[in-house]
Parts: C-alpha cells; sequence; structure tokens
C-alpha cells in the first residue's frame, strides 16, 4: 500500500504546482495542506486498530505516535485551520504552488518504516494522513 499512498501523494503535489502554473496569471493561488496525524477520531481508530493488531495498549501506541513528531505531538485539527487561513490571507499573497506539511515533524515518507504505521495504511483500513488541495483567489475569472 506504499506504492498507492506515495503515488497518490505525488500526484496530488504535482496537480498542486500545475494548477498554480495555469491559475496564476487569473490570480489564483492554488497550495496543498498536507496534514500529518491529526488527533481525533480517526486518528484514535488508527491507534486502537494498532493496538489491538499488535496486542499492546493504546497508550503505548500513542506515545509512539507522539515519538515520532519533532514537537512530540499529534497535530491538532486548529494547527491545520489556521494554516488554512493563512494561505487565504493577504499575508500569504505571495505563496502558490506550495505543499504545506503541517504535521508537528513527522517526516511522512521516512515513516513509511515504522512500527507505529505497520498494518495502518493497507488495503482494509483508511490512510491515516488526508491531503488537500486549497485554491484562493478569484477563481470566477477562470471561466
Amino acid at each position: 500500500m506504499r506504492t498507492a499512498y506515495t503515488s497518490i501523494k505525488s500526484a496530488l503535489i504535482g496537480l498542486t504546482r500545475t494548477f498554480a502554473l495555469e491559475a496564476g496569471a487569473e490570480g489564483v493561488r492554488v497550495n496543498l495542506i498536507s496534514p500529518g496525524f491529526v488527533a481525533g477520531p480517526r486518528i484514535e481508530w488508527a491507534m486502537r486498530a494498532q493496538a489491538e493488531t499488535r496486542g499492546i495498549p493504546v497508550d503505548d501506541v500513542r506515545q509512539e505516535f507522539e515519538d515520532l513528531a519533532a514537537l512530540g505531538r499529534l497535530t491538532e485539527p486548529e494547527d491545520v485551520a489556521r494554516t488554512a487561513v493563512f494561505l487565504a490571507s493577504a499575508a500569504a499573497s505571495g505563496i502558490t504552488g506550495a505543499d504545506i506539511n503541517v504535521n508537528s515533524g513527522v517526516v511522512m515518507y521516512c515513516l513509511l518504516q515504522s512500527d507505529a504505521l505497520a498494518g495502518c495504511i493497507s488495503s482494509n483500513r483508511p490512510s491515516i494522513s488526508a491531503c488537500w488541495v486549497a485554491t484562493f483567489g478569484s477563481a470566477a475569472r477562470l471561466g
């Protein structure tokens, strides 16, 4: 499943950069927000599944996930939201075609070898990471 994850992630980055190039002349900025392990029900489900699969306490799995992050914590939904608000603001008027990693310092491509991810990215479980393409500016002029 690593192939599917990395292929899709690469496609999203390429799509973001291409849209940014094509829409830039119209004043539209296109950026990708790539969150890491975002605290909430989805990651809690993944941690419980890992704990069950590996026969260890869910708190141990949670600690493993937190230990993977330079900041020693999961990403909060508000971290992702603040990034989107920033990208939509005038303060980010010169940013387009960017892939912004909001992940508390987790390096996803190194993580694929980690015990914390073993079994989380598989054909019968949802991915624990997601990406969003955010477009800002006046899309009305594209039509």
